[in-house]
């Protein structure tokens, strides 16, 4: 196949770039503004305090703890897992060109390698348009995802090297094993796809040593994070105690949520398509009459659609609209390319790989699968400079794919730009809002919303109150691990406890710690329901002291602080 007409091929490679950066020092920027007392809250918990997570399903700690040993600050947490995001795509994006050269789909230079990077960090940076990007087990398993297809794809080439061949592949099952301990349902399936696209991709019989030494690559990494674990308590139990604590949450049967997907999938798609449809048809009117005129028609009735439908939001509101567009985009540029990526069985591969890596990550999650892949779309972009470089001869067709995969680029950077500017997930202002440096112990300085800055200050006076000594433990009922961080103190068992049920099945570890002293705070949720609490902590008042209170502005929300009393002197 010959490759796209230079001119072509350097401005879009350019808009890769732009992009990339872009986003970068967006992320930069935005590092040290905000807090999330819920989610990220209990990422960084994981991180601070691995020995006293004692329940989980997700051995996420063992990897953030030594993360988090690197900077110890929140701001630099969070740029650690750019970093992460932005190298793992771009194994991701590097081993898909390599593979697409050898298949004659497309021409490696350092410009293509560049731009195909770049991209790739855009659709993984497309995480931070839902969270900050503190390592956590969405993002590892993503980036564990990201970079053991993309170690594989690199070992398909032909090399003179057996070596480099065999530490590429062990290299492969190394990141596969990391996403596997961070979520275990997309550390399978994004192995599963890993030695399906190398068994195929690869030519023969080394294709099987390889898959050994990835094999070899993954069981190796878990038995040293697992031999590296304290004896106390047993990993087993842990995560069997764990399961059992989040079957709580989500009780819903493997066989149900599966039919889910596969219902709420094809409602979204249906939804998608008939929203788009006049960008569709202009793509079949261009297949039949492929001329300059019908290819701008393309990328113009996309853009109309875009911006009539505001799918360039981004924010917690807006994950379904977002994806409708770049689902379609994605459609889009595979209709455009279909020719000539499905002539040959292995580009038709390497091309269903890619568009399947961000289903791998996203399987197993609660949410609704359509809007779940936002967080591990870095397959797509990659995927869309492959198409975007390689084209049958003919401008119009160049133009065609590459002004439609600068879109889908340009689209992802404004819905992340947009998020910081409206609706954030779990945050009381957006991030543009967020700009009064703060000193919060144990995280740095960050920069926060007023009315953030007052919590601050109550749970401040609470803590004084009470003469709240750092390493208290904490329990906080219900959602709020947040609170923790910001008093210094640590939850005995697990930093994850959303409601009563939890706190029941929590109960007898509980009563069987070591009486320390404990502060609890109790969102309105929990207050008045002193009978869920055990027996040598109650009645409240008899046992705890009163600290003060303090509201919460996002959910809009008084929560009291309450100690253990001083024993007597």
């Amino acid at each position: 196949m010959t490759s796209a007409p230079r001119r072509g091929v350097f401005l879009f490679s350019c808009a890769a770039l732009a992009c990339g950066a872009i986003l970068v020092a967006a992320v930069i920027w935005a590092s040290d503004r905000g807090f999330d007392i819920t989610d990220e809250a209990y990422y960084i918990l994981s991180a601070k305090h691995p020995d006293k997570v004692q329940l989980y399903i997700s051995a996420q700690h063992w990897i953030l703890a030594p993360l988090w040993s690197l900077v110890q600050s929140l701001q630099g947490f969070r740029l650690i897992g750019m970093g992460i995001l932005v190298l793992s795509a771009s194994v991701l994006g590097l081993g898909a060109l390599r593979v697409a050269d050898e298949l004659g789909l497309t021409l490696s230079t350092p410009l293509t390698r560049a731009a195909i990077c770049a991209a790739g960090a855009v659709g993984a940076l497309l995480y931070v348009s839902t969270i900050a990007p503190s390592p956590s087990y969405n993002l590892l398993a993503a980036a564990g995802a990201y970079a053991g297809v993309g170690f594989a794809l690199l070992c398909v080439p032909k090399s003179p090297g057996t070596g480099r061949v065999l530490l590429l592949a062990s290299l492969a099952g190394a990141a596969l094993a990391v996403g596997f301990l961070n979520k275990p349902s997309a550390g399978v399936c994004a192995g599963v796809l890993a030695s399906l696209l190398l068994l195929t991709l690869a030519t023969g019989g080394r294709k099987w040593l390889l898959l050994v030494m990835i094999g070899f690559g993954g069981v190796a990494t878990l038995a040293v994070f697992y031999l590296v674990q304290p004896a106390e308590p047993p990993v087993l139990d842990s995560l069997r105690d764990g399961f059992a604590l989040f079957r709580i949450v989500q009780s819903e049967p493997i066989v149900t949520r599966l039919l889910r997907y596969a219902a709420t999938m094809g409602t979204s798609m249906g939804e998608s398509i008939m929203g788009f449809a006049p960008a569709l048809a202009f793509v079949l009117l261009f297949l039949v009459v492929p001329r300059w005129w019908s290819a701008v028609l393309i990328p113009l009735a996309l853009v109309v659609s875009i911006v009539d439908n505001k799918h360039y939001l981004g924010g917690r509101s807006s994950y379904h609209d977002q994806m409708e567009a770049l689902f379609i985009i994605m459609l889009v540029l595979c209709i455009l390319g279909t020719r000539h990526w499905t002539r040959a069985t292995r580009p038709a591969l390497l091309c269903l790989g890619l568009l399947a890596l961000p289903y791998c990550v996203a399987i197993g999650t609660g949410n609704a699968l359509f809007t779940q892949v936002i967080v591990s779309l870095g397959g797509w972009s990659v995927l869309a400079v492959l198409i975007a470089t390689s084209t049958p001869p003919g401008a119009p067709h160049a133009f065609a794919r590459q002004s439609t995969a600068a879109i889908l680029l340009g689209l992802i950077t404004v819905q992340v730009l947009s998020s910081y500017t409206r609706d954030p997930y779990h945050l009381a202002a957006p991030l543009t809002g967020q700009t009064e440096p703060t000193p919060v112990a144990g995280l740095g300085t960050l920069r926060l919303d007023p009315k953030t800055t007052q919590m601050l200050a109550e749970l401040s006076a609470a803590r004084d109150t009470c003469e709240i000594a750092a390493g208290t433990d904490y329990l906080g009922l219900y959602n709020v691990p947040g609170l923790a961080l910001l008093l210094e103190a640590t939850p005995p068992l697990s930093p994850w406890l959303n409601n009563i049920a939890q706190l029941h099945a929590l109960l007898p570890r509980l009563q069987a710690q070591p009486k320390n002293r404990l502060v609890i705070a109790l969102t309105p949720e929990a207050q008045g329901v002193d009978g869920a609490l055990p027996d040598q902590y109650r009645p409240l008042r008899d046992t705890y002291q009163y600290c003060g209170d303090l509201f919460e502005p996002y959910v809009q929300e008084t929560i009291e602080i309450w100690a253990t009393k001083p024993a007597p002197s």
